[in-house]
């Protein structure tokens, strides 16, 4: 054969090959990208997101324009905390192919469903940025919330916090989409007929509450078993307005300006909660409570109220009983009535109805509930003035009342003390008077801090 020939055989041959090799080559790089991302989504979706972090890191470090492996990275990053290495990945992405623009909202949902139960508050946030990215996914993130509420609320162990858990789940979800409102509150509904049919009546009333609030078409019902209305020694308070806080001149600064409050209706306790109510509660739950409540629990004090207690205490009791502590508002609506009278009782400063300003009252410290019923207030409400100082559910803010809300204010949001009401066995005249307020860190307690119940049947 001509030498030419072989030679000229033997270079296509060489050509050939490399390009063969150069083929398999480019093959196995794809090969590797799609086995990293692959791989990575993989870890997502068993929620092992460090791994998946460090391969998508790889992959971009290898194709810094792989616009799917950003993309995978925002989501990795956002369940791990990282709001800004997301947004700069989702970024990234965007900008190297403009279609996953239009997936970003589910993008955050996806987060936002992945955190929901481990990291409930980074959840909330992917679901808000998940609503701003792309408003329809509202209705997704309703029927979540629909979805885990029911699912709860079967499970759930009755004043569990997955049960309270439950119910704010039922709220959050008709507030997203009101048209979940009657589905909702048929669930509830149902829900509180299967507690009473369990015996479980405080669970059986919680649900029958939420059931009102979300659809008032369940009120006659529940009003007329009298196993899912308000518990007895609860005074009713109607709905409408009172006059709130002092005049100028009067009181201190922060009990001013003097404004007028609407409340929707609701139940508060007759009394004081007591030293044995209490002991019952720890008894049935193994509490171990904060403040040493035992301390002022002699033989013969069981109707005395319960003191020494912490905000968190009262709390937690409240819970237990399925009902809640009273907003500042309420506490002063149930003490006052509505036409802003300086105590219980009326204007002027009568020290045989009430238990203060020392032991003349017959009491050196605390009395036994009702001992003095002509302290009643408008409602029938008993001890709003003198015995123990009572806590309630706001934050303390001196300057709250001059941006509170006109309807149902429930305090500010954050603060370094909580509010306490009402003055005590010790206290000065000008101290029980129904606007006085004080207030104390959440987690200390004294012999002369008490608490009382209030319930919200019917809130709208």
């Amino acid at each position: 054969m001509n030498p030419f020939f072989i030679r000229q055989k033997l270079f296509f041959s060489i050509i050939v090959f490399a390009l063969l090799w150069f083929g398999c080559g480019l093959s196995n790089v794809k090969i590797t990208q799609e086995s990293n991302i692959t791989k990575a989504k993989e870890y997502l979706t068993f929620e092992m997101y460090e791994p998946a972090i460090q391969l998508l890191e790889l992959e971009i470090q290898a194709n810094p324009k792989n616009a799917e492996a950003y993309y995978q990275a925002g989501i990795a990053y956002l369940c791990v905390g990282g709001g800004g290495k997301a947004k700069a990945s989702f970024d990234r992405a965007i900008t190297l192919e403009r279609k996953y623009k239009d997936t970003l909202g589910m993008a955050y949902f996806s987060a936002g469903v992945k955190l929901f139960d481990k990291a409930p508050v980074r959840a909330e946030s992917a679901f808000m940025e998940a609503m701003k990215q792309d408003p329809t996914i509202v209705r997704r993130i309703a029927l979540l919330f629909y979805e885990k509420g029911t699912e709860l609320a079967k499970t759930a162990s009755p004043n569990s916090l997955e049960f309270e858990k439950s119910m704010e789940c039922l709220r959050q979800s008709v507030k997203l989409d009101p048209t979940l409102r009657g589905k909702a509150a048929d669930f509830c509904f149902t829900s509180a007929k299967t507690y009473l049919e369990k015996g479980l009546e405080k669970a059986a009333r919680s649900y029958a509450q939420l059931s009102v609030e979300l659809d008032p078409k369940h009120l006659s019902a529940v009003k007329s078993d009298s196993r899912l209305s308000a518990p007895p020694d609860m005074a009713y308070i109607p709905a409408g307005e009172f006059i709130m806080g002092s005049p100028e001149g009067e009181g201190s600064n922060d009990e001013q300006p003097q404004h007028r409050v609407y409340l929707d209706a609701y139940f508060i306790d007759i009394y004081e909660v007591t030293n044995a109510q209490f002991a019952q509660f720890v008894t049935a739950t193994g509490y171990q409570g904060e403040g040493d409540w035992r301390k002022y629990y002699t033989s013969g004090k069981e109707k005395h109220p319960v003191v020494n207690v912490t905000w968190n205490d009262a709390n937690a009791y409240c819970q237990w009983a399925g009902k809640r502590l009273p907003t500042e508002a309420e506490w002063e609506k149930a003490a006052r009535g509505t036409d802003g009278r300086r105590y219980p009782w009326g204007n002027e400063w009568a020290p045989s109805k009430c238990n203060a300003a020392g032991s003349a009252d017959g009491y050196e410290r605390t009395a036994p509930v009702g001992s003095f019923p002509a302290s009643a207030s408008p409602y029938r409400v008993m001890d709003m003035a003198g015995n123990v100082w009572e806590w309630v559910a706001d934050w303390y803010d001196k300057n709250y009342y001059r941006r509170s809300p006109q309807r149902n204010p429930q305090g500010p949001g954050s603060g370094s003390g909580c509010v306490l009401r009402s003055g005590s066995w010790e206290s000065e005249p000008v101290d029980v008077r129904a606007a006085n307020r004080g207030w104390y860190q959440a987690d200390l307690s004294s012999n002369d801090w008490g608490f009382r119940c209030a319930l919200s049947p019917f809130r709208r």
